[in-house]
C-alpha cells in the first residue's frame, strides 16, 4: 500500500512541474493577456513612460501602466542586455560573450528539464501499478538528476535577474525587479525535489509492505533454508513445511512408517518357548529369543520378523 501511495504522489509532482517549466518556455511567444504575464524580470521609466518585460525568448514593451503594446521576435537564449533602450545602460552586458554563454545554458537547461520532467511524468504512469523496488529506485534516481538540472538553471535565472535588476537600478530615472517566471523557476525545483523524496521513500516502503505479506504467506520465509539439512532425517510421509500434526508437519504424527528391524516384534504365527509345531512341549527351550525387557511397551508397533522354525522331539504313535 505504501509504494502504489508514494509513487502517485511523485506523479503528481512530476505532472506539476512539466506544467510549471512548460509556462516558462512558452512566456511572451505571443501577446495573448496569459501569455504577456509570463516574464522574468521588467526595467521601467516612469518619466519616459516605457516599460520592458524579459522573458526566455525575447522582450516585450509596454507603457508604465502594463498595457503590452508589443513583442520582440523570438529569439533562443536572448540576451536582455541587447534590448533597445537598456543596451545603452547595460553596454559592458551587451557585448560580453560571457554573459551570451549565460543566456545560452539557461536556455538548453530549461528545454532538457521540461523534457525530462514529461517524460518521467509518462514514466510513471505504469509504475503507479508495479510493485517493484526496482522500478521506484530507478525513478527516484532519474527525478533527482532532473531537480539537479532545474536547479542549475534556477541559479543561472537568479545570477541573471539580480544583477540585471542592479545594473538598472543604478541608472538614475530607471527601476527594476524580478516577476513570476522566476517564483515558477522555484515552483517547478520544489516539485522535484518532492518527487524524487515520494519515489525514494515508495521504494523503501514498498519492500518492507512486500516482505510483510510475504512473512504472513509463508511464516518460514525468513529460514527456509535452515530445514534442508534436517529434512533427509524425516520419514518420507512428514512434510516438513506443513505446520502442525494434522498436515503431517513435525508435530506428533499419529502414524509413521517404521523401518524393519529384527528381533524387536514377536511372530504371531511362531510357537511359544518350549512348545513344538503342533503343541507339543518340546524338551529343548527357545535360546535364541530374547526376552522382552521391562522397557517395551506391549503397544508399540514394531516391524515384520520372518518366523524361525524350531526343531521337536515328538513322541513314538503307538
Amino acid at each position: 500500500m505504501c509504494f502504489p501511495t508514494f509513487t502517485a504522489l511523485g506523479s503528481i509532482f512530476l505532472l506539476f512541474s512539466f506544467v510549471l517549466e512548460l509556462f516558462i518556455l512558452i512566456g511572451q511567444l505571443s501577446k495573448r493577456v496569459f501569455l504577456t504575464d509570463l516574464f522574468f524580470a521588467a526595467a521601467w521609466n516612469t518619466g519616459q513612460n516605457v516599460r520592458y518585460n524579459f522573458a526566455l525568448w525575447n522582450y516585450c514593451t509596454a507603457d508604465i501602466n502594463d498595457n503590452v503594446n508589443s513583442c520582440a521576435h523570438p529569439t533562443p537564449a536572448f540576451n536582455w542586455a541587447t534590448t533597445p533602450g537598456i543596451s545603452s545602460l547595460a553596454q559592458a552586458q551587451a557585448s560580453s560573450g560571457t554573459v551570451h554563454g549565460v543566456f545560452m545554458a539557461m536556455f538548453i537547461l530549461f528545454f532538457i528539464g521540461c523534457g525530462l520532467s514529461f517524460l518521467l511524468w509518462l514514466a510513471s504512469l505504469p509504475i503507479c501499478c508495479l510493485n517493484r523496488r526496482v522500478c521506484g529506485i530507478s525513478m527516484a534516481t532519474l527525478v533527482f538528476i532532473n531537480f539537479l538540472v532545474m536547479l542549475a538553471a534556477l541559479i543561472l535565472a537568479l545570477v541573471v535577474v539580480i544583477s540585471g535588476v542592479k545594473v538598472i537600478s543604478a541608472n538614475a530615472g530607471w527601476n527594476a525587479h524580478a516577476n513570476n517566471l522566476l517564483w515558477i523557476t522555484i515552483g517547478a525545483v520544489i516539485s522535484l525535489l518532492l518527487a524524487a523524496a515520494c519515489y525514494s521513500c515508495g521504494s523503501v516502503g514498498g519492500s518492507r509492505d512486500r516482505r510483510g505479506r510475504k512473512k504472513r504467506v509463508d511464516p518460514d520465509y525468513d529460514d527456509k533454508d535452515d530445514h534442508g539439512f534436517y529434512d533427509s532425517f524425516l520419514p518420507y510421509n512428514v512434510n516438513p513445511h506443513a505446520h502442525g500434526a494434522s498436515q503431517g508437519g513435525y508435530g506428533r504424527p499419529t502414524h509413521l512408517q517404521q523401518p524393519y528391524q529384527p528381533g524387536n516384534q514377536p511372530d504371531t504365527n511362531q510357537a511359544p518357548a518350549g512348545m513344538g509345531h503342533q503343541g507339543i512341549a518340546s524338551p529343548h527351550p527357545d535360546t535364541t529369543r530374547a526376552p522382552q525387557t521391562s522397557n517395551e511397551h506391549p503397544n508399540v508397533p514394531r516391524g515384520y520378523q520372518t518366523p524361525t522354525l524350531q526343531p521337536a522331539n515328538l513322541p513314538d504313535q503307538q
